[in-house]
């Protein structure tokens, strides 16, 4: 009597199941090989088949060994097949009862004779029972299509277990039918073993694959010799699972539609779920939901090397779980493209993708509406979308060859990847990326225009630097977070820049101007300078409705008349230039506003209306008596035409002046609120070196007098800079100081001499 032994401990299926969540899903499946592990050693009459009987009829009961041991159809049998004599045997008895089929070789048949046994006629019924495969003597075999061929129904009540060894492969043939379950395995260590399942099966307690191949197909076709069948019935009706290192091929055209609970690291290292094609043109297609409970892979192979236009489509659901599912294309030859894995259903879980082909030429489409949060990384091959949704919302790495945007408008959590990674348009009209993330990361590839154009679109509070050379000349839209420019063609492209909530950062390798590419922004123009002095010499476009806002250390020169409308706003480092804006015009604490080309230059800088905070610095150069040319002016227009004063004027001037002469320092305002926190001066190598402001008294500022009689005053109401004659009472006067004033500024002179 033979005892049913499988090859591998149970515990290896269990070990990979760590989780909850993913050890409930094959909880089932598990119990079903608990209940192989507990049958009872067979109690099969034990039959060696010799084909002494000069026939392949099972009824010849001189085939058999012991001759009084040869099967009928009652009873319950343990067959043995071996030698080399009558191998094609045919069942001409009915159904008999079989709990054993045992292949061996005996060592005497030349390797890559391709077939051994060859079953055929009545029913063979298991209860539980083994299919299996040895050598018993001479050497494995040496290529995988070697093997035995079982053609006749079967019939499983409990599990059938099929365990091939040394290159030694099964065909399943026939029709399997039954409530049981179908496990195969390859019992040999370093071997893969092939079953192949060509019947019209209707089982249905489930498979189970837990090492070498299982082919929904013939090996080859018996009639033509090719290998082109293909079977949409070779699982069954019930559930199948693949663990350890099990492979299930789909073979050519094959449809499944069976449920699928998947892991392990497959036969060979191709692909636990791989479409395989033995003639070129297929679509190999996995409509059943599958469920991926450990880090697997699915893949493609062929047998043609001509073979560029087969497909594997999985067009079920996927449920990834927490596991890393990675897409391997493969190609028939070194001149060929990869064959194509398309998927086209809903892919879900905490999961993530890796898209890591057998080189740059691989293939891998996905299109479905997907909410996987595991990220995608493609690290060889290219991946093509065929959906805004297709990559979930995890990470986005591309790190070589490329990821098509195909016409859709992707979106992807954090974005990052090598030199070497591509992000293109393959297919005419417009494409866009947009990611959106928390994350801190570096894209150093390039994205650029294929046979379309590419718009790309950053949002979420992360900062995303770009390093590579991007083409692309479509829209760059900042909503969120910070683009970096960490190359000089970080944004070579030429496209339109518009601002959403998003902040643009200059570095010292990019100080470029883009002034006049920034349209349609309804945000804040947010600008980083980063330390670096940037100039914007065009006019920043009148399609941009939310102002602009300064930020960083560095300057910022606004040297033309800017269009835009709503508030410009310095919250960190200078803003400085010969130009103009519209709107509100504000000095935040900590920042500068310097008007002119340099800190040297004067000009006429142009607002709507301005306001300094606590903290802020409004710096302006005279060097004469001519606004803008000799002495920074700031000229107000437009309707609201304020000033709200605040933090620190700092005055610099050089020469020399007559009494009463005046500097329309900021001209044009009709209302004012507010005082300064003081005003800084210097004028080295003047007259007025030593004087210092004080104030304001009714809004005036002012300074005592110099050696030659002169005092100099700094009035709020008007923005106008005086120089004063001493004895200035009725001067002062005339600009409207109070009486306490006066009296206040004569005891200080008083107090002076």
């Amino acid at each position: 009597m033979l005892a049913i032994c499988l090859p591998r401990p149970l515990s290896r299926l269990a070990g990979i199941f760590a989780d909850k969540t993913a050890a409930a899903i094959v909880w089932a499946a598990l119990a079903i090989v608990l209940a192989l592990m507990s049958t009872p050693a067979s109690a099969g009459t034990l039959a060696t088949w010799t084909g002494g009987g000069g026939n392949g009829a099972w009824g010849t009961v001189s085939n058999w060994n012991p001759a009084v041991n040869a099967p009928t159809t009652t009873g319950t049998y343990s067959l043995i097949f071996g030698g080399v004599t009558q191998t094609t045997s045919t069942n001409t008895l009915g159904t008999v009862n079989v709990d054993l089929l045992s292949f061996t070789n005996s060592g005497t048949l030349a390797p890559n004779q391709n077939s051994f046994f060859k079953l055929y006629g009545g029913t063979l019924a298991f209860t539980s029972g083994t299919i299996t495969t040895t050598a018993a003597s001479g050497s494995p075999f040496t290529n995988n299509s070697d093997g035995d061929f079982i053609y006749n129904p079967i019939t499983v009540s409990g599990t059938l277990s099929v365990i091939s060894n040394n290159l030694h492969n099964v065909s399943l043939g026939g029709n399997i039918s039954g409530t049981g379950t179908l496990l195969c395995d390859d019992g040999s260590v370093g071997t893969t073993e092939y079953v192949y399942l060509s019947g019209s099966n209707t089982y249905s307690g489930g498979t189970l694959i837990r090492g070498g191949y299982v082919q929904t197909a013939a090996r080859v076709d018996e009639t033509t010799g090719l290998a082109t069948t293909s079977n949409n019935f070779a699982l069954g009706t019930g559930p199948v699972t693949v663990s350890d290192n099990g492979t299930l091929l789909v073979r050519n055209s094959s449809i499944v539609t069976n449920p699928l609970t998947i892991s392990g690291s497959s036969a060979g290292g191709s692909g636990s779920l791989t479409g395989s094609f033995g003639v070129a043109g297929q679509t190999a297609e996995y409509r059943g939901n599958i469920t991926v409970v450990g880090d697997t892979r699915f893949s493609t192979s062929t047998a043609i090397t001509t073979d560029s236009t087969s497909k594997f489509v999985i067009s079920g659901n996927v449920d990834l779980t927490n596991s890393l599912l990675t897409l391997r294309s493969q190609r028939g030859s070194a001149v060929n493209t990869g064959l194509l894995i398309e998927m086209t259903g809903t892919i879900v879980g905490a999961g993530g993708i890796n898209i890591q082909s057998n080189g740059a030429w691989g293939r891998v489409l996905i299109s479905g509406s997907n909410s996987y949060s595991g990220g995608t990384t493609v690290t060889t091959g290219s991946l093509t979308v065929g959906s805004s949704t297709a990559l979930g919302n995890g990470f986005l790495a591309v790190n070589t060859s490329g990821l098509d945007l195909n016409g859709q408008s992707l979106l992807v959590g954090a974005l990052s990847g090598s030199s070497t990674g591509v992000i293109e348009a393959g297919i005419g009209g417009s494409s866009s990326l947009r990611s959106t993330s928390t994350a801190n990361t570096t894209y150093a590839g390039t994205i650029r225009d294929g046979a379309g154009s590419v718009n790309f679109g950053l949002a979420g509070s992360g900062t995303l630097t770009f390093t590579g050379s991007n083409t692309y000349t479509g829209t760059t839209a900042i909503d969120g977070g910070v683009l970096v420019m960490g190359s000089a063609d970080a944004l070579a492209g030429g496209g339109t820049i518009d601002f959403g909530g998003g902040t643009l950062r200059y570095t010292g390798v990019n100080t470029l101007d883009y002034s006049a590419r920034i349209k349609n922004s309804g945000s804040a123009v947010s600008i980083d300078t980063n330390g670096e002095s940037v100039t914007f010499a065009s006019a920043i476009d009148s399609s941009n409705i939310g102002g602009l806002e300064k930020l960083g250390l560095g300057v910022l020169y606004l040297n033309a008349a800017n269009a835009f409308t709503g508030p410009t706003t310095v919250a960190a480092g200078t803003l400085s230039g010969t130009g103009s804006v519209l709107g509100a015009f504000s000095v935040q604490s900590g920042a500068v506003f310097d008007p002119g080309a340099s800190p040297t230059a004067t000009t006429v800088f142009g607002v709507g209306s301005f306001s300094q905070a606590t903290g802020g610095t409004t710096k302006m150069q005279v060097n004469g008596t001519t606004a803008g040319s000799l002495y920074d002016q700031v000229a107000f227009s437009g309707t609201s035409k304020t000033v709200s004063w605040g933090g620190t004027l700092d005055l610099t001037l050089s020469g020399s002046y007559a009494n009463y002469t005046q500097f329309n320092l900021f001209d044009g305002f009709t209302s004012q609120s507010g005082n300064l926190a003081g005003i800084q001066f210097a004028a080295p190598g003047s007259p007025y070196s030593a004087l210092s402001f004080t104030g304001p008294v009714g809004g005036v500022w002012y300074t005592d007098y110099n050696g030659s009689g002169q005092y100099m005053t700094f009035n709020q109401n008007t923005g106008v800079l005086m120089v004063v004659p001493e004895p200035g009472a009725f001067i002062v006067a005339g600009m409207g100081l109070t009486a306490l004033g006066l009296r206040s500024l004569r005891r200080r002179r008083r107090a002076a001499a």
